[in-house]
């Protein structure tokens, strides 16, 4: 039987040991965001508001901000996933448990919007109405801490300190990383703004990122995919 060539490239873009990692994240974020739903709905919910969401204003605008974040986190889990195998099983396996700490507080202490700050539907604001009420109608304002959304757009700008194929040029790492920072800011304001966060969840989501990165680091969790790989070379002997 052939053996696997892990470092082959899919359409010249990844290489195939970056599948498994990638992968595995995308279902788990499917997992903990959607699929606990059913069980965390019928559970009481928390308000963990402060004064300051209290006076952060309302603009629909921002939510091309909020959607623009999907193609951004794709961009930079590409560019995680074309780094070598020691780099990318070690920040995938960081977003894992930084989710996975997403998990225990979606059961724990699960957090709701409260009334006042929900927002269910915007109607006259033409293309942003629409875009609002596409992202109100399937993602319901629970679930809030920490923020998947933040937690994402930290992660890959984290990780660009850990990435050393990146780019060719000093400048141009700079430069995408400075792109990446500015982006998870944004990101950030974009899901206060449209009513979808509270200003803590911000705040738990780049904690929980930090967490990932240092306990990933410490007990080298990376190790896990490379057995993984070790395991699937064997079988294809």
């Amino acid at each position: 039987m052939q053996r696997i060539d892990w470092d082959k490239k899919i359409l010249n873009v990844l290489p195939l040991y970056s599948v498994i990692p990638l992968a595995a994240s995308l279902l788990f974020n499917f997992f903990t965001y959607f699929c606990t739903r059913p069980l965390t709905n019928l559970l009481p919910h928390y308000d963990i508001s402060i004064g300051l969401d209290y006076k952060i204003p309302f603009i629909p605008a921002w939510m091309i901000i909020y959607v623009l974040a999907f193609p951004i986190w794709a961009l930079g889990y590409i560019m995680i996933g074309r780094e070598d195998r020691d780099t990318v099983f070690r920040i995938m396996t960081a977003e894992l448990i930084a989710k996975f700490i997403c998990l225990i507080f979606f059961f724990a202490m699960p957090t709701a919007m409260p009334a006042d700050l929900t927002v269910t539907h915007i109607s006259g604001h033409g293309f942003i109405g629409f875009l609002s009420n596409i992202v109100y109608g399937a993602d319901q304002p629970n679930n809030l801490f920490p923020s998947i959304h933040c937690l994402e757009s930290w992660m890959i700008f984290r990780a660009t300190f850990s990435c050393k194929r990146l780019f060719k040029s000093k400048t141009a790492v700079v430069s995408y990383q400075i792109f990446l920072f500015v982006a998870a800011i944004l990101v950030f304001a974009s899901t206060v703004l449209v009513n979808q966060h509270l200003f803590l969840d911000i705040i738990g989501g780049i904690v929980v990122v930090e967490i990932g990165l240092i306990v990933s680091k410490k007990l080298r969790t990376g190790r896990i995919y490379h057995a993984l790989m070790r395991k699937l070379e064997k079988h294809e002997e």
